[in-house]
C-alpha cells in the first residue's frame, strides 16, 4: 500500500513516470531475506562487528575460518558425508574456533548460529554458502 501512494505522489509531482524514480521503489519493495544484522540487538552487533571474521582481517582467527569454509566446500564437492570422521573432525573445529570468536559467550554463540541466512558479504564478512551452513549443522548433529 505505501508503494502505491508512493507511485500516485511521484504521478502527481512529476506527471509521469521515471524509470529512475520507481527503480529504486520496486527493488525495495521486493521481498528479500532478513538482513543477519536484524536478529540482534545493539550491544550484541557490537560485539559480532568486532569479533566475526571479516574478508579484510588477515588474523588468526578469519584464517581459520576461511579454511575451515574452504575443507566444507570439497567436501560437499568430494560428496563426503556430515557423519564421516571428516564431518566430526569438521563439527570440533566449528566448535572450537565458535568459542573463540564468541569469547565464551554461548548464548551469543547460538543466537549467531541459530539465523538461517548465510552472512552477508555487503557486510564485509566471509560468505557462507547455504549448503555450507547446512552441512556443519549436519555435522554438528551427528558429533
Amino acid at each position: 500500500m505505501n508503494n502505491t501512494t508512493s507511485l500516485l505522489h511521484f504521478h502527481e509531482l512529476e506527471g509521469e513516470f521515471h524509470w529512475d524514480t520507481l527503480l529504486p521503489l520496486v527493488q525495495r519493495s521486493q521481498p528479500g531475506p532478513k538482513p543477519w544484522q536484524a536478529y540482534f540487538n545493539d550491544e550484541e552487533l557490537q560485539v559480532l562487528k568486532a569479533r566475526l571474521p571479516k574478508l579484510e582481517n588477515n588474523d588468526e582467527i578469519t584464517r581459520q575460518w576461511i579454511g575451515l569454509i574452504v575443507r566444507i566446500e570439497r567436501c560437499i564437492q568430494e560428496g563426503t558425508r556430515p557423519q564421516s570422521a571428516e564431518g566430526a573432525a569438521i563439527a570440533a573445529e566449528i566448535v572450537r574456533l565458535s568459542e573463540l570468536t564468541f569469547a565464551g559467550d554461548i548464548a551469543l554463540m547460538n543466537k549467531f548460529w541459530e539465523r538461517k541466512d548465510p552472512a552477508s558479504t555487503d557486510q564485509g564478512l566471509v560468505p557462507i554458502r547455504q549448503e555450507v551452513i547446512q552441512f556443519i549443522e549436519d555435522c554438528l548433529t551427528h558429533s
